[in-house]
């Protein structure tokens, strides 16, 4: 199993991790929106307590609640640079790129404003 860790675009295996290479890993609760046209009349927030790390980015954190919690979770991101601003979302209610923003406790997810919602984060460009 891999994990984004590094805003960078870095993976890191469970095992180093569990090596303690990383020395500040804690719990993060972070609140994502959620929302499937196809089958949800409202959209709502839902909670997820991840471990954080040091310099770990917003899209790190995305990618891990998809691959070990959550996988109906849908984001869109693509170089992983900054470059390309497929992964803006809003943060805290302040729009940025995912890739580039380093996360934080207690941060809400949300996708851009006045963009159709095609599910949870990921909106029509």
């Amino acid at each position: 199993m891999l994990r984004r860790v590094e805003a960078k675009g870095q993976w890191v295996s469970d095992e180093e991790l569990s090596k303690k290479r990383f020395k500040e890993v804690h719990e993060a609760n972070v609140r994502i929106f959620r929302f499937d046209p196809s089958r949800d009349k409202e959209s709502r927030f839902e909670t997820y307590s991840v471990p954080l790390v040091k310099d770990m980015s917003v899209l790190g954190v995305l990618v891990y609640i998809y691959e070990n919690i959550d996988s109906s979770l849908a984001f869109y991101y693509s170089c992983r640079a900054g470059r390309c601003g497929g992964c803006t979302v809003l943060v805290n209610g302040k729009a940025t790129q995912a890739c580039t923003r380093l996360a934080t406790e207690n941060m809400t997810v949300e996708p851009l404003q006045k963009r159709k919602v095609i599910k949870d984060l990921l909106v029509e460009l």
